[in-house]
């Protein structure tokens, strides 16, 4: 019997040694093939590319994983006990491995008691996360059990604390404490109750399972067992525990909110970081992603607000114009349960269905029509809403036929709607109504900059980003129609020729191409003044042929325009040339400022993960005051007497002209032109202040007429005048200052010529000094000095 014991007591010695040796060569053998730990001294966290407003707005976030790192001495003591308390109580005893905890653990699951603690500890969790995969091996587990030794040895418990609480997922994309306690209840870390840090500490164990949104029920229950646990180590009171554990979830997914609709400038500035290494250097889409930069735009947000809505309200206008084209879809089988089906359950299955329908930017919410009667409609609205939608609020929804025809106003509601149609309807907060709306087929930017430096104050690329990734601000090369004739002016001017030019506005007869004013009229001997406010076809046309075509684009070159694109022929007087509105904005940027090119950016400012700035903006500016001297002045490209009269001039298209409609504003100090294309195919309006240049354009992205009655003034200025009623709102009346060599003499408008005492026809006209008229008017005849020319 001893020689059986002795042998067994052997066997059992030898056994373990051998175990004992296999595991030495193990963890020597393992040893050999773990990372330096040392790289956690220097960890980088995947922080996404957020993009802001110049007021610190946050306008869009690109990477995929939500990050916002917190430092150890800024988390909460009861977010640390919570984490402590769900995780690893000891933490702040062992050295990486809990050896307590592991015979705890073994001794639940052997007795099968109920919820059970966990032996990793959370050095060894980081380990996992940074270094390991999810395997669950032998081999994994000892490589965890080593390289948490290796790690406590190398950092500091606050240090290795830190690292995890920045690391852990903790369910829908976010990454960290500071992101989920934004993501599950939008506030910081610091905002959060006893009950909501002890639910992010109950995450770690099944973020994507457990957590409040998809599961409530068990997320709840392993949030009570958290605080529990916290009760149980003295980190709350009892009373603390019945107070949080009697707290409603209160969580909702909050997912980067944007605090300002800017989805064509933020996608804008993506792509000009990753094309153009002046700001980042030579950056992957991955660094940029992940690098935490905070990119802050020129934008402001309340412009950029008002731009949105003055955009969207102007193509919804026009598009209301010209009539209702009629429901999207039409749903069969919702025809079919409204016959069959109570309307509590038809609610809740299409309110559903209406869930996964795009809103375009919440502008256009879908809606299904329930019923129809003879004065109301029965609508569904998306989040479960049923209006009744009255006649009266839908009478202008005739039927399209085409631009230029609609049908009868509708006498009834079915005329308009039937059930089972799928409609898109609005909200107008100002009369408190629901009302019916569809998605306009007609297309529209509008660029707003600052004259003095050429920064971006507003850009609108779109009705919405949503339905349409194309960004017209800077990618739709339309024509500019009338909006290019300043440039043909400007350079008359530059050239000799006066405001008080006299030129013929009548049909040319003798060349192949046979141009006409928009309304087929003529006018007769005009000044240019007259001929450019009332936009004279003819009269930019004559002017173009006398100057030369080519002296107009080298003119025109100095505003930015590319000379070898603009075409070489008389047409060029008439905006056949193509421009973006964000380079027509720059290029008007020269008549607001006086006379100086200034280059258009959008990128203020970047910062990078540790809040300092790696990119300034220092842009050419046109000086002023000596708050701008650090910059580098703007070039002269037209002469201050010339920049002074073309002033003057636009100023005219809006208190007697072309966009006089624009003249409802009140102010004398704004500037502008319209433009209409052939066909009406393209509307603009091009305008300023001294301290914002806006400019609009509207039309179909495939170029098509707008209508008989559609022009620049009835489409662009509209837009153009809400967006400036408020950029303008707080701006006094500024005039531009006027520079030497100008003078102000009395004309007969008839010939342009002096004017005598008793000429009842006098006018105010101003000149250079060296243009002024050198003889007196001839009342009794019509002065023309081009009229032999062009006859």
């Amino acid at each position: 019997m001893r020689r059986l014991l002795l042998f067994a007591f052997s066997g059992i010695l030898i056994l373990g040694l051998l175990l004992c040796l296999v595991t030495a060569f193990a963890v020597f053998h393992l040893q050999k093939d773990l990372p330096e730990v040392a790289v956690l001294k220097n960890v980088h966290f995947q922080i996404p590319l957020r993009i802001y407003s110049q007021d610190q707005k946050l306008v869009a976030e690109f990477g995929e994983k939500k990050r916002t790192p917190v430092a150890y001495q800024d988390v909460p003591p009861a977010l640390i006990q919570a984490f402590l308390a769900a995780e690893d109580s000891r933490f702040f005893q062992h050295h990486g491995i809990d050896f307590k905890s592991i015979l705890r653990a073994v001794k639940q699951m052997l007795l099968r008691e109920g919820k059970q603690t966990g032996a990793s500890t959370i050095t060894m969790q980081l380990a996992r996360n940074f270094f390991l995969s999810n395997d669950r091996t032998l081999q994994r587990k000892i490589k965890e059990i080593l390289l948490a030794i290796r790690i406590e040895n190398t950092l500091s418990k606050e240090e290795i604390f830190t690292l995890y609480v920045n690391k852990i997922f903790l369910g829908f994309s976010a990454y960290g404490v500071g992101a989920a306690a934004n993501t599950y209840y939008n506030k910081s870390i610091h905002e959060l109750s006893l009950a909501q840090v002890a639910m992010l500490a109950s995450l770690p164990k099944g973020p994507s399972t457990l957590n409040p949104i998809v599961n409530p029920e068990r997320a709840k229950t392993r949030r009570d067992w958290v605080l529990q646990r916290m009760l149980f180590h003295g980190f709350i009171t009892t009373a603390d525990y019945e107070k949080a554990t009697a707290e409603d979830l209160s969580s909702s997914l909050h997912l980067a909110q944007k605090e300002v609709e800017a989805d064509y400038v933020a996608e804008m500035i993506r792509i000009e970081l990753l094309r153009n290494s002046k700001y980042l250097g030579a950056i992957t889409a991955e660094e940029l992603y992940t690098g935490g930069y905070k990119v802050y735009a020129t934008i402001d947000s309340e412009m950029q607000q008002v731009a949105n809505r003055s955009l969207r309200q102007g193509l919804m206008d026009y598009d209301r114009r010209h009539g209702y084209r009629g429901a999207e879809t039409y749903e069969v089988e919702l025809v079919e349960d409204l016959k069959n089906q109570h309307e509590v359950d038809i609610i809740q299955k299409y309110a559903d269905k209406l869930q996964k329908i795009p809103d375009y930017d919440q502008t256009l919410i879908p809606a299904f029509v329930l019923s129809v009667q003879q004065d109301k409609a029965k609508i569904l609205v998306k989040n479960r809403l049923v209006i009744d939608l009255p006649l009266a609020q839908i009478s202008w929804a005739r039927k399209y036929i085409d631009v230029n025809r609609r049908g009868k106003k509708p006498q009834k509601i079915q005329d308009i709607f039937q059930p089972g149609q799928l409609i898109r309807m609005g909200y107008d907060a100002e009369q408190e109504t629901w009302e019916l709306r569809q998605k306009p087929d007609i297309e529209g930017a509008l660029v707003a900059l600052d004259p003095k430096t050429g920064s971006v104050q507003s850009l609108v690329g779109g009705y919405a980003y949503s339905a349409s990734k194309f960004n017209r601000a800077v990618q739709a090369e339309r024509q500019m129609g009338s909006s290019f004739k300043p440039f043909v002016y400007a350079a008359a001017i530059d050239s000799g020729l006066s405001a008080a030019t006299v030129l013929n506005d009548a049909p040319i007869i003798d060349r192949e191409w046979l141009p006409n004013n928009s309304d087929g009229r003529f006018s007769g001997a005009i000044t240019l003044r007259e001929g450019f406010y009332l936009s004279r076809n003819l009269i930019a046309i004559r002017i173009l042929d006398y100057i030369k075509v080519h002296t107009v684009k080298d003119y025109a070159e100095k505003f930015g325009f590319d000379k070898t694109t603009l075409p070489h022929d008389l047409s060029l007087a008439l905006g056949t040339a193509n421009s973006t509105p964000l380079q027509l904005a720059t290029a008007y940027s020269v008549f607001a400022n006086g006379g100086y090119r200034v280059e258009p950016y959008i990128i203020e400012r970047i910062e990078n993960n540790q809040g300092q700035v790696v990119y300034q903006a220092d842009p050419v500016s046109v000086c002023m005051s000596k708050s701008c001297v650090a910059h580098a002045s703007a070039p002269r490209v037209m002469e201050p007497q010339v920049a002074y009269i073309m002033d003057d001039m636009m100023r005219d298209v809006i208190q007697k002209g072309t966009g006089r409609r624009a003249s409802k504003l009140r102010r004398n100090d704004i500037a502008g032109k319209t433009g209409t294309t052939n066909d009406s195919k393209d509307a603009w309006f091009a305008g300023y202040h001294p301290n914002v240049v806006t400019v609009v354009w509207a039309g179909f992205d495939q170029p098509d007429s707008l209508g008989r009655y559609e022009y620049g003034n009835t489409v662009a200025l509209p837009i153009w005048m809400d967006y400036m009623q408020f950029a303008l709102k707080d701006q006094p009346i500024r005039y531009m200052q006027r520079p030497p060599g100008i003078v102000s003499v009395k004309i007969n408008p008839r010939d342009g010529l002096l004017a005598g005492s008793n000429d009842a026809h006098a006018v105010e006209e101003i000149f250079r000094i060296e243009h002024v008229p050198n003889a007196y008017s001839a009342s009794s005849e019509v002065y023309d000095p081009y009229h032999a020319i062009y006859q």
